[in-house]
């Protein structure tokens, strides 16, 4: 379908697809996706993050799930597909005033992902690895076709 549709699509989204196709077929799908799309397009990107503490769950919950990702492995590979100017999202640590109640003083103001964070970026400390941006069950990238020079 995506060899038929050279340079016509200015933003694809795949959600929750990417790490049910197999790392030798990825770097295959990524170029039908960067053919499919205009110069300057937009492809997002969300797979579970293996980053995570729960990734094992996440990656064996679903029997066709093949292949995990985090952020630097899903850039690296984008990479290697010719995407550029990656985007990672990352949470919106600032409270949520309209949602906060005094009688629920943890309603709103993130607690727990604030804890996430917090024990994540402990452990990852304690073992001496790198320490990811995000920590969140998903990680999600915005990335470009380059611009026809």
């Amino acid at each position: 379908f995506l060899a038929e549709k050279s340079n016509a699509y200015d933003l694809i989204i795949l959600n929750d697809v990417f790490e049910h196709i197999p790392t030798d077929g990825a770097v295959d799908l990524l170029a039908c996706l960067k053919a499919a799309l205009v110069p300057g397009g937009r492809l997002v990107l969300r797979v579970p993050n293996m980053a995570n503490l729960f990734a094992s769950y996440s990656r064996y919950l679903d029997l066709t799930h093949v292949t995990g990702y985090t952020e630097y492995s899903l850039m690296q590979i984008l990479d290697q597909a010719g995407f550029c100017n990656h985007e990672l999202v990352l949470p919106d640590w600032r409270p949520d005033w309209a949602h906060w109640r005094p009688w629920k003083p943890w309603r709103g103001l993130k607690l727990r992902r604030r804890l996430d964070y917090c024990l994540h970026s402990f452990l990852y400390w304690l073992r001496g690895y790198t320490k990811p941006r995000c920590f969140e069950h998903n990680v999600e990238v915005y990335t470009h076709k380059p611009e026809a020079s």
